[in-house]
């Protein structure tokens, strides 16, 4: 992609996000730095400073927005759902799209480049993320369609399958050829899951 030659002013902090990722996607979280982030936005080696400390600050933002932005195609896709089973299916599909579509910024989010010591925000927003996932579990309880549980211990077996689903089709380890057959399976193994935890 052709470097920036201007920004608008004023968000200086959104032009610096913007090349962030695309520099992630081209290269990975390894091939970041301040310098070429400031080159891509078109703006002084020095700007980056203005809005992050270093380069694993850059990074926490930048995971911290796709978790957020990961989080909105969920609920997006779940208000089209009409009953609780297809909300919880539509979060997994939602994850597993994002993960195909923005495979570089995926492995960020969720890679040891990212901690909750140092990236507070990000783990904040991956926590928004997994309690919008209990949250669909317990309104599949609340309708009497999943037996009553630990709704949290649950997410975490559901979110580890739907997250192996999508390491393993970055990674082109599942017989599937297109999106949709991906998208396919991933349904059925959520139905899977509802099916071993009927009330």
């Amino acid at each position: 992609m052709a470097k920036r030659s201007t920004y608008h002013h004023g968000n200086l902090r959104r032009a610096l996000l913007d090349a962030t990722v695309e520099l992630i996607e081209e290269c990975g979280p390894e091939g970041v730095t301040l310098r070429g982030v400031a080159r891509r936005a078109g703006v002084s080696h020095a700007a980056p400073y203005r809005h992050f400390r270093d380069k694993q600050a850059l990074l926490g933002a930048a995971a911290e927005e796709g978790f957020l932005t990961l989080l909105a195609s969920i609920e997006a896709r779940a208000r089209r759902a009409r009953t609780p089973a297809t909300r919880l299916k539509a979060w997994g599909i939602a994850y597993v799209v994002f993960a195909r579509r923005w495979p570089a910024r995926f492995r960020l989010m969720f890679g040891h480049e990212i901690n909750p010591v140092d990236q507070p925000e990000a783990s904040a927003a991956a926590d928004r993320l997994s309690s919008a996932l209990v949250e669909q579990l317990e309104e599949l309880q609340s309708a009497g369609e999943l037996r009553v549980g630990e709704a949290r211990r649950t997410a975490q077996v559901g979110w580890a399958m739907v997250h192996g689903i999508a390491q393993l089709a970055l990674a082109g380890q599942l017989e599937v050829a297109t999106e949709k057959e991906l998208l396919a399976l991933t349904d059925g193994a959520v139905e899977l899951l509802i099916r071993g935890l009927r009330a």
